[in-house]
C-alpha cells in the first residue's frame, strides 16, 4: 500500500478541483517518482496450520470448503510466531500535458528479500509480487470540457473508498467517466458523479469485472474548512478468474475455491478537512454487503493532523472492524495482515527530513514509522480469534 495516505489526502483536498486534474502546468512533460526502503516486523501471528482431512460433501455456504463443522477444532499449544523482511520500491511516471489531455504511463520496480510466492501460499494477503518489474499506470486523461473527466487504461481510482474497499497501490483497468456539475460553489463547492467499469485490475492473475457509481460532494464549512460525502454502489462479476490464493478471508463454496458472495457493496464516506494552522482530517467509512444477510458489515474510522503542505510532520490513526464478506478481499488494503474479517488499530507518524523546491513543487525526504496492531475474529482458528499479531514498520520515503 502507498505510504501517506491521510496525508496526500489532506494536499489534494486543499488544492481547488482545477488544480488537481494537472492542466494548468506550464510543463509538456513531467517526471515524478516515488520510492521507499521498509524494513518490517511481524510479531505473535498464528502459524499453526495444519491441512484437515477432505470433506466429500462440503455445506453449500461453507466458509472453507469443509463442511458445517469447524476443520480446526479448539487445540491447545497453539503456536504463534515472528517473521521479518525488507522492501525496496521506487514508482516513476512521466506525464504528457496537451491541450485539454495528458498521457501518463508509470512503473513499478521492487524488491524484497522474502519471496511472498514460493512456496505459492493457499491464503496470501500482499498485493503485490515480492520482486517485479511492471507497468503500474498507462492512461489517457480527457477533459472535453470544464464538467466532464474521461479515463482510460490504467489509472489511479477515481471513487472516493477508503481502503477498506480498495487499495490505493492497486490501479483499475477499463473506463471512468466523472461529471462535475458543480465545481466551484458558494455551500457546495464541488459535486461529482463518477461511472467506473474495470476488469483485470489486481498485479496477480484476475479477469473479473468491477461495476461502481459514486456520488461525492464537498460543502464549504468556514473558509479554513470543508465536509466531503461520498456514496458509491460497487458489484463485482466472474470472481472466479481471481487467483485462488487472493479469496483471502472471504467465505469459500467449496476447497480451494474463489470467494463465494456475491458482492454488491453500499459504502458511505464522511470526512472533514480543516486547513488552518495546524490541518487535520476525520474520516468514517460505513459499508454494506447487500448481497448477504450476514457478516457483511465494515467500519472504517481514521484521523490526521499535520502533513507536509503545513509543516514537518504528520500523524495518523486507524481503527476497522470488517467482516469477512463486507467486500471481495481481494481488492482491499494489504496493511493489515488480512483484508476482511479483522479488527484492528494503525499509527503513523512522518517527519520531514529534507526538502528542496524543484520547476513546479517539491522533492521531499521524510522517515515513518508504522505500528499496527490486529486481530484475525472471523478465524476459523478458535485460538486466532481474540489473539492480538503486531507489526512494526520503519520506512525512508522519497519523493520527487
Amino acid at each position: 500500500m502507498t505510504p501517506g495516505r491521510f496525508t496526500a489526502l489532506l494536499l489534494l483536498a486543499a488544492a481547488p478541483a482545477s488544480a488537481q486534474g494537472g492542466y494548468q502546468s506550464e510543463d509538456t512533460f513531467e517526471f515524478f517518482l516515488d520510492a521507499f526502503v521498509r524494513q518490517e516486523w511481524d510479531r505473535d501471528v498464528y502459524q499453526g496450520y495444519e491441512a484437515p482431512p477432505p470433506n466429500p460433501d462440503p455445506w453449500p455456504y461453507d466458509p472453507y470448503g469443509y463442511g458445517n463443522v469447524d476443520p480446526y477444532p479448539p487445540a491447545t499449544g497453539a503456536r504463534f510466531g515472528n517473521t521479518d523482511r525488507l522492501r525496496l520500491r521506487a514508482l516513476p511516471r512521466i506525464r504528457v500535458n496537451l491541450p485539454r489531455t495528458a498521457i501518463v504511463v508509470g512503473g513499478d520496480f521492487a524488491w524484497t528479500n522474502e519471496d511472498n510466492l514460493d512456496p505459492v501460499p493457499d491464503n496470501l494477503a500482499d498485493n503485490f509480487r515480492s520482486t517485479e518489474a511492471r507497468l503500474d499506470l498507462a492512461y489517457l486523461d480527457v477533459r472535453p470540457t470544464d464538467w466532464m473527466r474521461v479515463e482510460a487504461g490504467r489509472f489511479p481510482m477515481p471513487v472516493g473508498y477508503s481502503e477498506m474497499i480498495w487499495d490505493h497501490d492497486l490501479r483499475p483497468q477499463g473506463g471512468a467517466l466523472t461529471l462535475s456539475p458543480v465545481s466551484d460553489g458558494d455551500v457546495l463547492e464541488r459535486l461529482d458523479l463518477v461511472g467506473l467499469f474495470a476488469k483485470g485490475s489486481h498485479v496477480f492473475e484476475d479477469r473479473s469485472e468491477m461495476f461502481s457509481g459514486a456520488v461525492e460532494a464537498a460543502f464549504s464549512t468556514g473558509d479554513l474548512s470543508q465536509v466531503v460525502l461520498t456514496g458509491s454502489y460497487t458489484t463485482w462479476r466472474e470472481l472466479e478468474t481471481l487467483e485462488s490464493f487472493l479469496w483471502r478471508q472471504n467465505r469459500r463454496g467449496w476447497t480451494g475455491g474463489p470467494p463465494a458472495g456475491p458482492f454488491d457493496v453500499v459504502d458511505g464516506v464522511v470526512r472533514f478537512d480543516y486547513f488552518g494552522g495546524v490541518p487535520f482530517s476525520l474520516l468514517a467509512d460505513v459499508c454494506l454487503n447487500t448481497a448477504v444477510d450476514d457478516e457483511n458489515l465494515g467500519v472504517w474510522l481514521g484521523a490526521a493532523v499535520g502533513g507536509f503542505g503545513s509543516g514537518r510532520w504528520g500523524v495518523e490513526y486507524t481503527y476497522a472492524w470488517v467482516d469477512r464478506d463486507a467486500t471481495v478481499a481481494a481488492f482491499g488494503a494489504d496493511d493489515y495482515l488480512w483484508v476482511t474479517g479483522w479488527e484492528g488499530h494503525r499509527g503513523q507518524l512522518d517527519l520531514k527530513l529534507l526538502e528542496r523546491p524543484r520547476s513546479a513543487s517539491v522533492s521531499t525526504l521524510s522517515a515513518r514509522a508504522v505500528g499496527i496492531l490486529t486481530r484475525y475474529k472471523d478465524s476459523w482458528v478458535e485460538a486466532e480469534r481474540d489473539h492480538w499479531a503486531k507489526r512494526f514498520r520503519v520506512e525512508l520515503v522519497l519523493g520527487y
